[in-house]
């Protein structure tokens, strides 16, 4: 199939552009997180590997059938079917393995072989990272000695390229209300929500394509909940702009980022960070 090309961009000044909002977050949280200042740094120089690596995916057609929209509940793809450039994707996940082992100091030999199958092989393994009810990646990682937690964040770095692409290419046909808690690009659950400053509304964010869409706020998008009475919102005197939405019915827990957040534009895998120190708090405090 033909690649999509999305046409000409200015993309030396939108790298440059996104790599400096990448470094603008990854300072402010450490200004105000000093002991996080160590994976910031990490996190922010793989990021800015995938902003440099998005000028090189190519992705394969999309079928036409493959459209979701507010009414019958199906997201625009699902992830056995979500268009990716495999070979950017194999490649960054190298680079990205590599960094992180001169970085941290590890022996990531494990995460290297993690792919070493075959192209459908691969395939199948990277698309099933997303979906909690998959235990195929679990399984690879325990005969790689690989920690699951890890191949996952590091996996959402390799495939960021193909997905921001993906949803660059989609967001004409991502209009419309969409009134669901899971992603309308690739159904994921939210890993992280914001209140926006104008309006009070929450968005919610996917933590795999990074789209955000509107959720109503007294809602919860894991259940379905709309009972005001069965949400809870838990704060932290130290962690001001932070907040925890608990659902009593199902117990899932939604880090939120509050209106006064002072940090720049969401980015999910920087936010979260922040985001898991309150979890912490939170517990300290009970």
């Amino acid at each position: 199939m033909p690649p999509i090309d999305s046409g000409p961009l200015d993309k030396t000044g939108a790298v440059r552009e996104d790599i400096r909002a990448i470094r603008e977050k990854a300072d402010g949280v450490k200004r105000r997180w000093p002991f996080h200042a160590r994976i910031m740094d990490w996190l922010s120089d793989l990021l800015g590997e995938t902003v440099r690596a998005g000028a090189r995916v190519r992705l394969p057609e999309s079928g036409p059938d493959m459209r979701g929209d507010g009414v019958s509940g199906h997201s625009r793809f699902t992830w056995p079917d979500v268009p990716l450039d495999l070979d950017s994707t194999l490649s960054l996940w190298v680079d990205l393995t590599d960094r992180s082992e001169r970085v941290m100091g590890r022996d990531m030999s494990g995460m290297k072989r993690l792919f070493s199958g075959s192209a459908p092989e691969n395939l199948f393994l990277i698309r099933s990272a997303p979906l909690p009810e998959s235990r195929d990646l679990e399984s690879a990682c325990r005969e790689h000695g690989c920690d699951p937690r890890a191949v996952r964040l590091l996996l959402r770095l390799a495939l960021r390229p193909s997905l921001k692409r993906l949803a660059g290419d989609m967001a004409a046909e991502m209009t419309g209300d969409w009134p669901f808690g899971y992603c309308p690009l690739c159904g994921v659950p939210p890993s992280l929500a914001r209140i926006d400053r104008e309006g009070g509304g929450r968005r919610l964010y996917c933590p795999w394509c990074e789209t955000a869409w509107s959720y109503p706020r007294r809602s919860c998008p894991f259940c379905g909940n709309h009972d005001h009475e069965r949400m809870e919102y838990l704060f932290s005197e130290t962690e001001e702009g932070l907040r925890l939405d608990l659902c009593r019915s199902c117990g899932q827990l939604l880090p939120t980022l509050e209106a006064g957040w002072p940090i720049g534009p969401v980015i999910p895998v920087l936010d979260e960070i922040p985001a898991s120190h309150l979890i912490l708090a939170i517990q300290a405090q009970a």
